[in-house]
């Protein structure tokens, strides 16, 4: 991500379920898939959430996606890419067991 030099940063505050969570953000638009030519063009974004009562880090990932990424709707795009990732890993642990 770093090599675009685009990059959006920035954090959300919620509550969930009475717990005090902060979403951490980065964001960069259109950037190459890979280093090698032709290259496929995405839009990436890394997530971290923020457990204060805790005081540690209980979820972090990355995603690509192919829609634009702006402050309107990145925190849609992290809720929909950790559902995502959420169900396809229970699935794959019930299929393991």
């Amino acid at each position: 991500m770093e090599k675009n030099g685009e990059i959006t940063t920035g954090e959300i505050k919620k509550y969930e379920q009475g717990k005090k969570r902060i979403y951490r953000y980065r964001y960069v638009n259109n950037v190459p898939m890979r280093e090698t030519e032709p290259s496929l063009m995405v839009k990436s974004y890394e997530v971290e959430i923020f457990d204060t009562a805790k005081n540690k880090v209980i979820y972090k990932n990355s995603f690509i996606s192919n829609h634009e990424l702006n402050e309107s709707n990145i925190f849609p795009m992290i809720i929909s890419g950790r559902t995502r990732w959420k169900v396809e890993n229970e699935s794959n642990n019930i299929l393991k067991n």
